[in-house]
C-alpha cells in the first residue's frame, strides 16, 4: 500500500508542480519572444517615422534655398528699379528746371 501512496502523491502534488514548473519556463521563453517581436515592430515603425520626417526635412531645406535664391534675385531687381526710379527723377528734375521760364498758355475754345 505504501508504494501506491506514493504513487498517489506523485500524482496529486508533484505532477502538477513539474506540469507548472514546465509551463512556466515554456511560456516565458514565448514572452520573451513576444516582447522581442514587439520591441522589433516599435523600433520598425519608429524607423519609417524617422525617414519619413528626414525626406520631409530635406524637402523644406530645398524649398528654403530656392526661396532664399529667390529672394536674392527679387532684392536685385527691386535694387535696379530704384537705381531706374531716381534716375527717371533726375531726369524729370532737369526737364522741370528747363521748363521754369516757359509760360503756358492755354486756350479755350469756345463752341458757338
Amino acid at each position: 500500500m505504501e508504494t501506491f501512496d506514493i504513487i498517489k502523491w506523485v500524482a496529486e502534488i508533484l505532477l502538477p508542480v513539474l506540469t507548472g514548473l514546465a509551463g512556466f519556463f515554456a511560456g516565458k521563453r514565448k514572452r520573451d519572444n513576444d516582447f522581442l517581436s514587439d520591441l522589433q515592430r516599435s523600433i520598425n515603425a519608429l524607423s519609417e517615422d524617422n525617414a519619413k520626417l528626414i525626406r520631409k526635412t530635406i524637402d523644406l531645406n530645398q524649398e528654403v534655398i530656392a526661396l532664399r535664391k529667390e529672394n536674392a534675385e527679387l532684392k536685385e531687381e527691386v535694387g535696379a528699379l530704384r537705381k531706374e526710379n531716381a534716375a527717371l527723377r533726375d531726369e524729370i528734375g532737369e526737364l522741370k528746371s528747363q521748363l521754369d521760364g516757359v509760360k503756358t498758355i492755354t486756350r479755350i475754345r469756345k463752341d458757338a
